[in-house]
């Protein structure tokens, strides 16, 4: 995906996202924050989902689309803290 793709695929998400989560009890900043790490996680992701989809046969991209996936863990763990309501800065 192209740079413009990826960020307008992330504004969608995110505004897809924050009156689900609004509607959850997730109050703003929690739900503007837990959308844009659901976004970077499924962005991550798209394109291994090519790969599959296109039955891609370069392993040597697919290896490289699955650590695409896994190096921003971060976003994994900081977006489940929100989901479950373990962030600290938050519950005040």
């Amino acid at each position: 995906m192209e740079e413009r793709e990826i960020l307008e695929f992330r504004e969608k998400a995110v505004s897809y996202f924050i009156p689900v989560l609004l509607g959850e009890g997730y109050n703003e900043k929690q739900a503007a924050d837990l959308a844009f790490y659901i976004a970077k996680i499924l962005e991550d992701a798209l394109p291994l989902i090519k790969n599959v989809e296109e039955n891609n046969s370069d392993f040597e991209k697919i290896i490289d689309n699955i650590h695409l996936l896994y190096v921003n863990s971060q976003a994994f763990e900081d977006g489940g803290k929100i989901l479950m309501w373990k962030d600290v800065d938050y519950e005040n």
